[in-house]
């Protein structure tokens, strides 16, 4: 027989049925939302919420690049990971991880990246390996 202290406590904060990690991101999936999270920022960087569906699995394609979510009556629900780097150099260098965010960028943001890793290395009269940054 149960005690009235033995009860247990409600939980006001739904749990995730489940989660994917890509390169960039963390990808929680809930009854009713998937949400999005920064590897790097940890900050939400993206979150539906889904009215029609209650979500019970998903399946990540990593190569298709897809999150299949499988709802309680065999319904299916689809998203697509589009640009899932088109930011990572940006967080890299709020962050000041300059070669991360040079490692990541893309070729028209490379030469700004450069730029600023360059000046960093001057600061530290690393005057050799700033020249080549500058070039």
């Amino acid at each position: 027989m149960r005690r009235e202290k033995d009860k247990p406590e409600f939980d006001p904060k739904p749990k995730p049925v489940s989660f994917m990690i890509t390169q960039f991101h963390i990808i929680f999936v809930y009854p009713g939302n998937l949400t999005v999270l920064s590897n790097i920022s940890q900050e939400i960087v993206y979150s539906r919420n889904f009215d029609s569906i209650s979500i019970r699995g998903s399946v990540f394609d990593l190569f298709q690049r897809h999150v299949l979510l499988i709802g309680q009556k065999d319904q299916l629900e689809y998203s697509l990971l589009e640009n899932e780097d088109r930011d990572a150099w940006k967080q890299y260098l709020k962050r000041g991880h300059i070669k991360q965010a040079l490692e990541n960028c893309q070729s028209s943001q490379r030469a700004y990246v450069a730029g600023i890793y360059a000046d960093q290395l001057f600061l530290k009269k690393k005057y050799r390996e700033a020249a080549k940054f500058y070039a």
